[in-house]
């Protein structure tokens, strides 16, 4: 990443990326006249109930729902209960389905970054391709430092590589690693940064990244505090996830080398992605995260 010909060779395909977007997007114009008509159970023959507890229900049209998404497209030719009771229920935020909705009804765009985040999710679910390409508009073009780490989770793990590297981007562009004075480099040099991770539920983790500040080693603590004898855990870089392995719910320490993590794994960016995944009893989290040097 600090090579500049890299960088700008990047830049440049994220750039062709959104002209791609704009184009694909500029005949979508917003219907206002319809405000009126969106969720009015006269002209609606179908409803969607939304959240776990306190349920919202929206009224809204089949054919425009599966005029935009071949996920309700299928739903809707077929035998199923939803179908055949005309309502429908997604747990999902509240406020990402209801923007989802006016979308498909109003060609509505998202304008929020958070919210942005959560409807691409709901967009790549039901295969929405213009919406979930004006969400990953959006957010190519207004993503910032403080939600960059988290979009760039939401970006990966939908396949959405522009804008996963856009993400990076912002993050090695805005980050300065405070230098560290000679002799307190020479103390600490050989003292490992140790990252301690426990897992007690299966929820996501708060990660937080780690800076070595110049230190040679990273010591990563996996601890099973499930109460599993079935737990494995694993954990390694991003095109390595099994690079170390603990079974039958067993705590383990990895040691990791700050030269082999630059060598190997780094490359010419100033960081490394450690991914942890633990998976017990068909159970699964997977988290990452960044790791300066």
């Amino acid at each position: 990443m600090s090579n500049p010909s890299l960088i700008a060779q990047n830049q440049k395909a994220i750039q062709e990326r959104i002209l791609c977007l704009q184009g694909r997007l500029a005949e979508i114009v917003e219907h206002k006249d319809g405000n009126n008509m969106f969720n009015q159970s006269e002209f609606s023959d179908f409803k969607v109930k939304v959240g776990k507890t306190n349920t919202k229900t929206y009224f809204v049209s089949r054919f425009l729902m599966a005029q935009r998404s071949s996920v309700f497209q299928t739903m809707f030719k077929t035998q199923f209960k939803e179908v055949m009771d005309e309502e429908m229920e997604i747990k999902a935020d509240v406020n990402a389905v209801e923007a989802m909705l006016l979308f498909i009804h109003q060609n509505k765009k998202v304008e929020n970054v958070d919210l942005a985040m959560k409807v691409v999710q709901l967009a790549h679910l039901y295969e929405i391709n213009l919406l979930q390409d004006q969400c990953e508009l959006f957010l190519l073009e207004n993503i910032k430092l403080k939600r960059a780490q988290e979009c760039w989770t939401v970006a990966d793990s939908l396949g959405m590589d522009y804008l996963a590297y856009k993400c990076v981007e912002v993050i090695y562009l805005n980050y300065r690693l405070p230098e560290l004075k000679p002799d307190v480099k020479e103390q600490v040099n050989d003292v490992p940064v140790v990252k301690e991770i426990v897992f007690n539920k299966y929820d996501a983790l708060d990660f937080t990244d780690l800076h070595l500040n110049g230190r040679k080693k990273l010591l990563v603590r996996l601890k099973n505090h499930m109460g599993r004898g079935d737990m494995h855990f694993y954990c390694g870089f991003r095109n390595d996830r099994q690079h170390n392995v603990a079974k039958n719910g067993s705590d383990v320490e990895i040691l990791f080398d700050a030269d082999e993590m630059k060598t190997k794994y780094a490359g010419k960016q100033d960081f490394v992605i450690i991914w942890v995944y633990s998976y017990a009893g068909g159970n699964k989290i997977i988290e990452c995260f960044m790791v300066y040097f």
